[in-house]
């Protein structure tokens, strides 16, 4: 998952628990306390999801929301009380969801199902996707030269690296087989062997196919991730 993300929220404390939910899935986040300060930015963010927090801030969602109707934008209301009438109101206005508060992580599940509906995409993945939280490469050996790929995503089943160029990284083609790779992640490593399964201008894909080092390494991080991102308690679903 990736996109832009803007969030309107008075509150320090639930801008900053949208941003730790959403950044680790790749999504950029920008942070305002009103609106206004967000509408004066809103052609040069481009954003795909617009979480505004209604407390407190009376009628200002409803211009905002008709406003982005005819766009592309997925807006979600956040509310500590919510009533029929303004249901209904948002439902008209284009508002994809209204989520009750307080925010919770395991929230974060229904914001990227809203944002896909509206993409009208269905999920297809077997696993999220996180971006690692510190820098991580891929050090394996490719056509006749040791190579190395920035990991721009890590997920159960494997991995994508980001491309430097049409040229570089020959090992990392559609179907190639990587036997031995050194997956680096700020000071841990792991060893493991991959297959390649996807191709496109700035990123390939890699499956995993076994660790032969440090899998433990990996999979704590990964729990940890999730753990951020969903809760404790997140449940296996579609991606």
């Amino acid at each position: 998952m990736a996109g832009t993300v803007v969030i309107v929220a008075n509150t320090h404390l639930i801008r900053q628990a949208l941003s730790q939910s959403l950044q680790p899935l790749g999504f950029k986040v920008h942070e305002f306390a009103e609106a206004a300060a967000a509408i004066a930015k809103l052609n040069a963010l481009a954003p795909d999801l617009f979480v505004i927090d209604v407390d407190g801030a009376g009628r200002a969602w409803r211009p905002l929301a008709a406003g982005l109707q005819a766009s592309a934008v997925t807006i979600v209301l956040l509310a500590g009380r919510f009533g029929l009438e303004d249901a209904h109101e948002a439902l008209a206005a284009g508002v994809a969801g209204v989520i009750l508060k307080p925010f919770q992580k395991e929230t974060t599940v229904r914001l990227v199902e809203l944002l896909l509906k509206r993409r009208g995409l269905r999920p297809r993945r077997a696993a999220p996707r996180f971006v690692p939280p510190q820098d991580a490469l891929l050090q394996y050996r490719g056509l006749g030269r040791w190579e190395r790929a920035s990991v721009h995503n890590l997920a159960e089943g494997g991995l994508a690296v980001a491309l430097a160029g049409p040229d570089a990284q020959p090992g990392v083609n559609r179907n190639a087989l990587i036997p031995s790779a050194t997956l680096q992640i700020g000071s841990a490593e792991a060893v493991v062997s991959l297959q390649g399964v996807h191709r496109s201008p700035g990123i390939a894909g890699l499956s995993l196919v076994r660790f032969l080092e440090g899998k433990g390494t990996v999979t704590h991080l990964l729990a940890q991730l999730h753990a951020r991102v969903f809760g404790p308690l997140g449940k296996k679903r579609k991606w």
